[in-house]
């Protein structure tokens, strides 16, 4: 695999990870958004270091980047969770 596609599935898996987590433990859907993300970027730049050995030089961009991303991922792991949520109380 290229190491730009790990890069990519490293971020989806730890982003939709985190999301689901933090969207079942905080019940605040704004809140558990902005959390898992900033977990995920932080989580994905420590993988990264561990794995390179330094702190990549580009780093602040990669921060950006992968914040836009995993907001837009914990955002709709997160209506995905409220939807279930709001299925789960009618059934009962």
């Amino acid at each position: 695999m290229d190491d730009s596609l790990i890069g990519i599935v490293s971020l989806v898996v730890i982003s939709v990870s985190f999301a689901t987590v933090v969207h079942l433990r905080v019940n605040n859907y704004w809140s558990a958004t902005f959390i898992s993300a900033l977990l995920s970027v932080v989580m994905l730049q420590v993988v990264f270091y561990i794995e390179l050995g330094y702190l990549d030089p580009f780093f602040l961009i990669a921060i950006a980047i992968s914040g836009i991303v995993a907001l837009i991922i914990s955002a709709l792991v997160g209506i995905l969770i409220k939807a279930f949520r709001k299925k789960i109380s009618n059934v009962q």
